[in-house]
């Protein structure tokens, strides 16, 4: 084995780690003194950390759509039977109304929540994490 394929294996080890760190949330700055530390040049370290900072955001934005989408449906969900009772439409049992305006809060929190993912590309822990 030669010295390049070593030195080729344990970049793409780096990369690989560099990687997940920023998917599961370290900050841009540790894991590029992280990959300093592991003897890759200032420059090296920030050329992974940027493309794995590109994909994170592109995650982040994807699951923001998703919030957006499952958030407006609980909101329609859930106005739906409070606009009813209030126009005198629907006769619905008082404990009914009390989940319908609870989905439709908690749909609007995840629509709100989903549109700063969307417009922001940021947010806090993992990706995975991430509903």
């Amino acid at each position: 084995m030669s010295i390049d394929n070593v030195q080729g294996n344990l970049f793409v080890t780096l990369h690989d780690e560099a990687h997940a760190r920023i998917i599961w949330g370290e900050s841009a700055e540790q894991v590029t003194e992280w990959l300093g530390k592991q003897g890759l040049t200032e420059g090296q370290a920030e050329a992974l950390v940027k493309s794995s900072l590109a994909e994170r955001y592109l995650e982040v934005r994807k699951s923001g759509l998703r919030m957006i989408l499952t958030g407006g449906l609980m909101l329609v969900v859930g106005a739906a039977p409070i606009v009813g009772a209030f126009f005198g439409i629907t006769n619905i049992l008082d404990w009914w109304l009390d989940v319908a305006v609870m989905l439709a809060l908690l749909g609007f929190s995840r629509l709100l929540t989903g549109a700063w993912q969307l417009f922001s590309g940021r947010a806090r822990g993992a990706v995975s994490d991430m509903a």
